[in-house]
């Protein structure tokens, strides 16, 4: 069962995003401790809001959606700089689980970065500088906390990554064939799943025993091809993922949007874990 979006799929939902650049602020909560709702008004779409939650999912919704908070100075900051400002850009960071929004207002320019990995953070940053984070964090590579200059973790982005530098990703990874997909060269267990079921190869395989271009090959060729976002089911009949891409399983349902189709299954899952 898919327990978080992946790289791929966060690309996908931001290309379908452009369309909220301009959109007003109303309000910005953190409903849960991990939940991030943003309040916009769009000329396009009305009021709608944006929902983040960074144990590993996003979508945007016409529901309702408290955006009250009583999570503390953080909150009380970010409220402060953007509250009323416009959206001026929403990005993904190098094909990461990791979104990026910038705002306006008047000559105030500020970003928002969420990483939705881990246990989940959100960096406030002006200008490349971190103004300040929800959670302080120290990683190999990396910190996260204020006067810093925000660094994002060292990734690849699967849809524009060449082939020589996705073939050192995959061959220097430590892990199996799978793994290695995955996880390295981030194209999340949907997609590596199905380039090894394509290419008759097995996930534990090592990365030594295969053909890099073929599987660099397959992989474009899985990108290259959207469908209507769908949530497919597992051999038992039940919700196991959902995907903008072509999995070559049985389908459950598909849906106008990627947003319609996260929230669905979202929704699915929860209630099968509370039963």
């Amino acid at each position: 069962m898919k327990k978080a979006l992946t790289g791929p799929d966060i690309g996908q939902l931001v290309r379908g995003w452009q369309s909220l650049i301009g959109s007003r602020v109303d309000q910005f909560g953190r409903p849960d401790i991990n939940k991030i709702v943003l309040k916009l008004r769009s000329r396009d779409k009305g009021t709608v809001r944006l929902l983040i939650d960074l144990s590993g999912w996003a979508y945007l919704t016409k529901d309702s959606i408290s955006t009250e908070s009583n999570q503390g100075v953080f909150v009380q900051k970010v409220r402060k700089l953007i509250k009323k400002s416009r959206i001026e850009s929403i990005e993904q960071i190098n094909g990461d689980r990791i979104l990026s929004i910038s705002f306006v207002r008047k000559e105030e320019n500020v970003t928002l970065i969420f990483e939705m990995f881990h246990k989940g953070n959100i960096v406030l940053c002006s200008n490349g500088k971190i103004l300040a984070v929800m959670r302080k964090q120290k990683f190999r590579h990396r910190s996260l906390e204020s006067g810093l200059v925000y660094q994002s973790p060292p990734s690849i982005d699967p849809f524009s990554v060449e082939y020589d530098i996705f073939k050192d990703k995959l061959v220097n990874s430590q892990r199996a064939l799978g793994s290695a997909l995955t996880i390295d060269c981030n194209v999340g267990g949907d997609i590596s799943t199905l380039i090894c079921k394509n290419l008759n190869l097995e996930r534990n395989e090592q990365v030594y025993d295969v053909s890099t271009q073929e599987v660099y090959d397959e992989l474009k060729k899985i990108l290259a091809q959207t469908i209507e976002p769908t949530i497919f089911l597992d051999e038992e009949g039940n919700n196991f993922t959902v995907s903008p891409f072509d999995l070559g399983m049985e389908e459950s349902e598909s849906f106008q949007s990627l947003d319609e189709a996260v929230e669905k299954y979202i929704s699915s899952i929860v209630v099968v874990k509370n039963c």
